[in-house]
């Protein structure tokens, strides 16, 4: 045997057991496609790992695509190891047949691998192919959200809904208030890992709304306050998510038209592109505080704390504020965390003339943490024509309420019109006509501060110059029916005004409190009560008259509403089945809140609903395996007309305790659940007894246990992971369980429930099913038979072809050879 022979033969042995590495799709075992161009990527890619590209490609042959999921398009990227293909999406097709285009967009991510000298490709067939099967990382919900903390201060509006691998990142507000506050085009960025909307997980707010300052109470108008909008999903892939929002100002004055796109991020690093047009319809003077004098874009800082109300313990205004200055330096200004004014406190004001240098960015940041949260522009010109383009920032503070039991403070980070250079005046003046268009990205960090704010903005300046992004030409989407559900609530005595007591004197008085849910999922929330407050929260009683002091305190509240029985009104309802809950907070005996009514109503129109309370009663449980082990995550269920009232879990040592109302004379339906199997269910009944000792069911569930031994087409033990799970067809709630790999080809299936399965073990394209039954604990040997066509090109130290030879595979004592042909 020569030297090169038994290189070949080594080199060959030690590929078998080289791990596959990386975050691809897959390798050489993707489908065969004949053509091939190449992607020029703009940036350094070491410096925009995991940044999105997205570009308008052309092919030079056609290409198979019958719809944005079905077509032959790959995006690959050869480090100088050989292809590897990432995930892609592809929109705005335009077709030259049914079947194939000639262009499209596409977008894909700079892999974490990326090293910067790595190459992009796009492969595609002129002939069908297999679809692509990649994950659907993101979601997009057109939805409503309200939340009455306390009666009469209202968070109500509609937005889009961004789910990323199953936490939601942002709430895109098309119209609607937030405490008095309009906030159509307003950005709400949750906090990380976040799976319910709630304002206890909202982190930070961003606005691409044009605002101006007007005389009285509501200080300010504009596209915020926007009641009539034009919307519609422009793209909803696995990448990628855009949608369009177009707003006018009540008064006709001011018109935003913005498209959002969202894009696919596996950091926690989390950014939004917008393009942005902001039209002046009537010529409109600055009135009231004349620094909000024309604003682009803003941020809003904000925090309040209740030491009654848990969800209004929400945020924290950041320390520092960062400018990219027009001196191209870096300006830092301290932001006061603590407000005392009631009116704003101007860190940066019209007279300090600061404005926006060429990378065009401005952030609050804490320096304690690295977090911060920033604006980035395309550009600080080619806004307007003439001297008065450019971006100038401003920014203020202030005490919005101090009460002994509430407290809120905010801020704002304000892009706006260039309105004053230092020796001139200030123009107040929005005139008609008016046109100004830009791209900018909301972008938040978890670490890094403004130097990586600094970096983000070098990439997204040059990355949005290739994104095809318009706004014109977009259809509206049809509205939605919507429906007002207004609640009223009996037998269930509570504190006068508690909501509202327990939220200015800090004190824990009882009130009531109702939550709708649509299929187990909550839309709306809020206090009941008889005297909701007004929308004015103005509270100022220095210096004035006894007179002026009542007239204060009777403003606050909203007697045209005023009811003789306790009710909430939840609006902006979509047609269908909705379960309402009744909780009495701060009861008078017991920590604890108390869950006494419900009421289930099917809405198709403007309707009420009547709920009767009850005192709340308990059922407590006790699940076991045949030993008397205790099994946790079982799901506990009471259910009435068919509908879930009440759910909870067990503990590790297989307890639970379901709180629901008490009703002696109709039974619940109980339902365990475990798996996703039906595995014990039973009518009972919660009578008033239950209030002080709680009814105890105990169940006994026999699980069993599956040992796996997986072999491959050799008889030998894969290094590879082939990824077993169970499925079931008697499961009421379909899952899949996974096993716990031991050693390779080894896995064990524990506590499982006696029922027939399906196993599925699968390796890229390979699958096996195989039906199983377990009665018992039980050993399944399986063979897997993967395998795969490996083409070699053998070559000898001088790098040429050999035209003869055998070549030899050997692993774990087994052996396959082939005859080199004439070619190597």
């Amino acid at each position: 045997m020569n030297k090169n022979y038994k290189r070949m033969v080594i080199i060959c042995v030690i590929f078998l057991f080289i791990p596959f590495i990386g975050n691809s799709v897959s390798q050489a075992s993707s489908i065969e496609l004949p053509f091939k161009q190449e992607l020029k990527i703009p940036v350094d890619t070491t410096k925009a790992r995991y940044q999105p590209i997205d570009m308008h490609i052309f092919f030079k042959h056609p290409c198979w695509a019958k719809n944005e999921t079905l077509h032959s398009v790959r995006v690959y990227y050869d480090d100088g190891t050989g292809l590897t293909e990432i995930e892609s999406q592809i929109y705005e097709l335009e077709f030259f047949d049914d079947s194939h285009i000639k262009a499209c967009n596409l977008v894909f991510l700079i892999p974490g691998e990326a090293n910067g000298k790595e190459k992009y490709y796009v492969l595609y067939d002129d002939s069908e192919t297999p679809p692509p099967n990649y994950p659907d990382h993101l979601i997009v919900e057109d939805t409503h959200y309200f939340y009455e903390p306390i009666s009469g201060q209202k968070m109500d509006f509609d937005y889009y809904k961004i789910i990323e691998d199953g936490y939601i990142i942002y709430g895109i507000c098309q119209k609607g208030v937030l405490l008095g506050e309009g906030v159509s085009h307003t950005i709400i960025k949750l906090k990380p890992n976040s799976t319910e909307f709630e304002t206890k997980n909202a982190d930070q707010f961003a606005s691409f709304a044009m605002s101006y300052a007007i005389d009285g109470p509501k200080q300010y108008s504009g596209s915020p306050r926007a009641e009539v909008v034009h919307k519609s999903i422009l793209v909803d892939g696995n990448l990628m998510i855009r949608v369009r929002i177009e707003s006018t100002s009540p008064e006709g004055v001011i018109k935003t038209s913005a498209v959002y796109s969202y894009y696919y991020c596996p950091t926690s690093m989390k950014r939004i592109a917008v393009h942005v047009n902001h039209r002046v319809l009537e010529t409109v003077e600055v009135r009231g505080d004349r620094e909000r004098d024309g604003t682009y874009a803003s941020l809003s800082t904000f925090k309040s704390r209740s030491a009654t109300i848990e969800n209004m313990n929400v945020g924290n205004i950041l320390p520092s504020l960062h400018v990219y200055g027009e001196d191209d330096t870096i300006k830092e200004y301290s932001i006061p965390v603590n407000p005392e004014s009631h009116k704003p406190e101007w860190i940066l004001s019209t007279s300090d003339d600061v404005d926006l240098g060429s990378k065009a960015w401005l952030c609050i940041d804490d320096p304690s943490t690295g977090k911060a949260h920033a604006l980035i522009f395309q550009s600080n010109r080619g806004l307007l024509n003439g001297e008065k383009d450019g971006i100038q920032v401003k920014s203020s503070v202030r005490q919005v309420v101090k009460l002994p039991g509430l407290e809120a403070d905010g801020g704002s980070l304000f892009a706006t019109r260039n309105t004053y250079e230092k020796g001139g005046e200030h123009d107040l003046i929005l005139p008609k006509g008016m046109n100004v268009t830009f791209n900018a990205e909301f972008v938040t960090t978890e670490k890094g501060d403004y130097e990586v704010i600094d970096r983000e903005s070098e990439i997204f300046q040059k990355l949005i110059c290739y994104r095809p992004i318009t706004i014109d030409n977009e259809s509206a989407e049809k509205e939605k029916k919507r429906y007002t559900l207004t609640t009223y609530v009996h037998f269930a005595p509570s504190f006068p005004l508690g909501s509202t007591l327990s939220a200015v004197l800090g004190k824990n008085f009882s009130y009531l409190y109702a939550e709708v849910y649509k299929e187990e999922s909550l839309t709306s929330s809020g206090s009941v009560g008889r005297l909701p407050l007004s929308e004015n929260m103005e509270f100022n009683l220095k210096n004035t008259s006894l007179l002026q002091k009542v007239k204060i305190i009777t403003d606050l509240f909203d007697w045209k509403n005023t009811s003789l029985f306790k009710k909430i009104r939840f609006p902006n309802l979509e047609e269908g089945k909705y379960l309402v809950r009744v909780y009495r907070e701060n009861p008078l005996f017991g920590r604890e809140r108390q869950y006494i009514g419900f009421g289930i109503i099917d809405v198709r129109e403007n309707t009420s609903l009547h709920i009767f309370c009850r005192s709340e009663g308990k059922l407590q449980t006790s699940i076991t395996n045949q030993n008397g082990k205790g099994i946790k995550q079982v799901k506990i269920l009471l259910l009435r007309e068919e509908t879930v009232v009440a759910e909870t879990t067990t503990d590790d040592n297989g307890s639970a305790i379901l709180k629901a109302p008490s009703l002696p004379f109709r039974p619940y339906k109980l339902q365990v659940i475990y798996q996703g199997f039906l595995v014990k269910e039973k009518d009972l009944r919660l009578g008033l007894l239950r209030h002080f000792l709680p009814l105890k069911e105990k169940f006994i569930l026999l699980l069993y246990q599956l040992k796996l031994q997986v072999k491959d087409s050799w008889g030998l033990t894969p290094d590879i992971d082939v990824h077993p799970i169970l499925t079931s067809n008697e499961m009421i709630e379909p899952i899949s369980i996974k096993a716990e790999r031991k050693n390779n080809g080894e896995y064990i299936f524990s506590n499982l429930y006696p029922a027939d399965y399906t196993l599925k073990i699968s390796y890229k394209s390979f699958l096996i099913e195989k039906r199983i039954s377990i009665d018992k604990d039980d050993t399944l040997k399986l063979t897997f038979p993967a395998e795969f066509t490996v083409d070699f090109d053998i070559l000898n130290v001088y790098g040429m072809q050999l035209n003869n030879g055998k070549l030899i595979l050997i692993r774990g004592g087994r052996q396959i050879e082939a005859e080199i042909e004439r070619s190597g």
